[in-house]
């Protein structure tokens, strides 16, 4: 950065410099649960960071599991109504102010990019794109987070071996939001099944 004594000319700097519709005003990381239904029961989430830009407009950005990076863009409503249906989490959110300054899209864009390619559950998944870009984003130190869930992968999670403790958790909490729901004691069923098949082969 710039010594404390060019305070001066350095806000003249700033205040010529032109807005551009691509600058990041905001980066929000976002979890909703994975889609497949007994991974999501065993509590497997899929991650997407929320980007809003000077021109108003919200894009997601997400790593599927084609290993590409996908970029579409948003009502800001859409994401306010998942949040409400409790479909989707805000674990955190950034605006200009504790970002990169002057941090424009098109290098967040490069940034993801970089994690394009297979979709290793281990090594390349959604949660490490969303992170990496999340932590270059962000200027101060304490703001950077860590990859949640490194030690859940897909197909563990899919399993529901050894994770028969995050299903019971997970369990009681959908119970409440779906207690008539036909196909929902129909997969609990087949996990409790799953779970006490893996108890039978471990013990």
């Amino acid at each position: 950065g710039m010594g404390a004594g060019q305070s001066g000319s350095d806000v003249s700097i700033v205040s010529s410099e032109p807005e551009s519709p691509t600058r990041v005003e905001r980066i929000e990381f976002w979890t909703e649960p994975l889609k497949n239904p007994v991974a999501a029961a065993a509590g497997g989430l899929h991650s997407f960071l929320a980007i809003r830009t000077q021109d108003r407009k919200t894009r997601i950005l997400e790593k599927l599991v084609d290993g590409l990076i996908h970029e579409r863009e948003v009502m800001r409503s859409e994401l306010v109504y998942k949040r409400m249906k409790k479909a989707a989490s805000l674990v955190k959110s950034a605006h200009k102010s504790s970002l990169r300054p002057n941090l424009k899209l098109r290098t967040i864009r490069r940034w993801a990019k970089r994690h394009r390619g297979d979709y290793d559950v281990h090594s390349a998944n959604c949660h490490r794109m969303s992170t990496y870009v999340w932590n270059l984003s962000v200027a101060e130190h304490r703001k950077r987070m860590d990859v949640p869930q490194s030690g859940l992968s897909y197909f563990a999670s899919s399993i529901g071996i050894g994770a028969s403790t995050r299903i019971a958790q997970s369990r009681k909490e959908r119970e409440k939001e779906a207690d008539g729901d036909v196909e929902w004691k129909e997969l609990r069923k087949e996990i409790k099944e799953r779970v006490e098949r893996a108890k039978k082969n471990e013990g």
